[in-house]
């Protein structure tokens, strides 16, 4: 299996750029950082451990991040919660659970409320202060997405 990138058109005016994996469902969607882009290294393992396991899998880079077109100066958490939606309602095809990393963790809760009990699972990895959404929800992201996607809702706690 091969991630390509691709491109998706962001509502907001933005090419998104998108790497997904085929695979088996829950999707794993990995929601980076502040200035992260999708080939840092936890978009990066969690693409190599959903390939071993044939987990679907999505990756992109928000809206003046990486690929994507934009200017980073003008992202804010909702325009970036945005981009997360319009790549997940594009791309995902299913059930999805979702890793978001410090800045990313954020964003995680706010697609997850969005998108309510459409089927979506959360996992977060929160280590930043700066961005820290309230009590831990765990302390491994690596385990949390893997916990998810075999044991469903809760199993990340």
């Amino acid at each position: 299996m091969s991630e390509k990138t691709i491109w998706v058109s962001g509502t907001q005016g933005a090419s998104l750029a998108v790497r997904a994996l085929a695979g088996q469902l829950p999707r794993v969607v990995f929601l980076g950082g502040f200035r992260s882009d999708m080939d840092g290294t936890k978009a990066q393992y969690l693409s190599e451990w959903c390939a071993k396991k044939n987990q679907a899998f999505l990756r992109f880079d928000y809206s003046g991040h990486g690929l994507s077109g934009g200017l980073f100066e003008q992202g804010t958490i909702s325009r970036w919660t945005t981009d997360a939606l319009d790549v997940i309602s594009d791309q995902a095809g299913g059930p999805c659970v979702l890793v978001g990393s410090s800045m990313g963790g954020w964003i995680m809760l706010h697609v997850a409320l969005a998108l309510g009990s459409a089927g979506q699972r959360s996992a977060g990895h929160c280590r930043s202060t700066r961005f820290h959404p309230g009590p831990s929800i765990t302390g491994n992201g690596r385990c949390a997405a893997r916990r998810a996607c075999e044991h469903g809702p809760g199993a990340s706690q």
